[in-house]
């Protein structure tokens, strides 16, 4: 049995930013001012966006945007996953917060898919890498192959994520499965997925950011902040009001 068959679950630029943030490069990279302020934007811009979750459920969902992913990230950092899949997790489902209108309500009560997973895996590519984004992509196609071929999946799904498989494809045929199983990451993708199932838990314990901002800094690309510096940047999007 490989060991994807074997995980089974139980349960324009780079994100426009208002504002850069000028920072010291203080862990020894030589870039030019223009380059540090490009990427703090990103990150802050990031952050900023991670944060409007806090306003957003989904019908049918007991937990908003924001305890959604900071669950995920709790689940994956107590799982022991790799700095990257932690910051999956966190970001899993930032594709939704991009364009996100709240007075538009629940995309699949409108029969909407808003592909998420491929909005959000493509504007975190100028700052992550696959380890980071291909998880994020393959989290949504991970639940259809779940649904496939693991037996009761399906009854366990949220309302909400019940809805969404049917207008992302629903079960899988042979030749998706196949290939599927070829993916690179396609098992952090299932471990992803079914960590996500699990996050939406009302009578959990609330969860800090801060606690995986560390993950999210040795996960970047091309860190040309220090970790202290990132959560300088987080604690200043926390004093600004929404």
């Amino acid at each position: 049995m490989s060991t994807v068959d074997s995980l089974r679950c139980h349960q324009p630029a780079m994100f426009r930013c208002d504002h850069d943030v000028v920072v010291n490069a203080s862990n020894g990279v030589s870039l030019s001012p223009g380059s540090v302020r490009r990427t703090f934007g990103s990150v802050r811009a990031l952050l900023s966006c991670l944060r409007r979750g806090r306003s957003l459920r989904y019908s049918g969902e007991p937990v908003t945007q924001w305890e959604h992913s900071l669950q995920t990230a709790a689940l994956a950092l107590q799982a022991g996953a790799s700095v990257h899949l932690v910051t999956a997790a966190l970001l899993h489902d930032i594709g939704h917060l991009v364009a996100a209108d709240t007075a538009m309500g629940t995309p699949t009560l409108q029969g909407i898919d808003d592909r998420h997973e491929q909005r959000g895996a493509h504007l975190l590519g100028e700052l992550f890498g696959e380890a980071v984004t291909a998880p994020i992509r393959l989290h949504v196609v991970a639940k259809r192959f779940l649904v496939t071929t693991a037996p009761g999946y399906g009854d366990r799904l949220s309302e909400d994520s019940r809805r969404s498989l049917a207008l992302q494809g629903g079960p899988m045929n042979p030749t998706e499965v196949d290939a599927f199983r070829k993916q690179r990451h396609a098992e952090d993708a299932l471990r992803l997925r079914c960590w996500d199932d699990i996050a939406k838990d009302g009578s959990a314990p609330p969860q800090r950011v801060e606690r995986f901002l560390p993950a999210l800094h040795a996960a970047l690309r091309d860190p040309v902040m220090s970790c202290d510096d990132l959560m300088t940047v987080w604690r200043s999007i926390e004093t600004t009001p929404t």
